[in-house]
This record gives structure tokens, C-alpha cells and sequence, in this order.
């Protein structure tokens, strides 16, 4: 794989991870909210592609573990 794909697949992946992190954030400031905890949250997102056409991605935040 040429260098300057595999820098554009690493940024990508930091740039979901850092979505991903949002997310998290989201549903952990929910919880105080609302005082209980929740397992997940979901977001379902709509993106026009360039060529014509939609895709649908759907991004789903599950908590397995919790230290309390």
C-alpha cells in the first residue's frame, strides 16, 4: 500500500475515533442527567454520495464494561 493511502486510511481512523469519543460523551452526560445508566446509544446518519445516491451509515455506542 503506497504511504499516502495509508496515511489517509490512519487519519480517517483517528478522525472516528474521535467521533466515536463524542458519542461516548453524549451518552455518559445523559446518564447524569437522567440518573441511570443506559448500555448504548445509536445515531443513524444520511450521506449524499458524490456520483448521485445516499448511503445510510448507522453507528451504534455499546458499553460491555464498566470498572463500577
Amino acid at each position: 500500500m503506497p504511504k499516502q493511502s495509508e496515511a489517509k486510511i490512519r487519519a480517517s481512523g483517528d478522525a472516528l475515533t474521535n467521533a466515536a469519543r463524542v458519542l461516548i460523551g453524549i451518552v455518559r452526560v445523559t446518564e447524569r442527567n437522567e440518573s441511570r445508566r443506559s448500555s448504548g446509544a445509536e445515531l443513524s446518519l444520511d450521506v449524499e454520495l458524490t456520483g448521485g445516491g445516499t448511503e445510510t451509515w448507522k453507528i451504534t455506542i455499546e458499553r460491555t464494561a464498566s470498572s463500577h
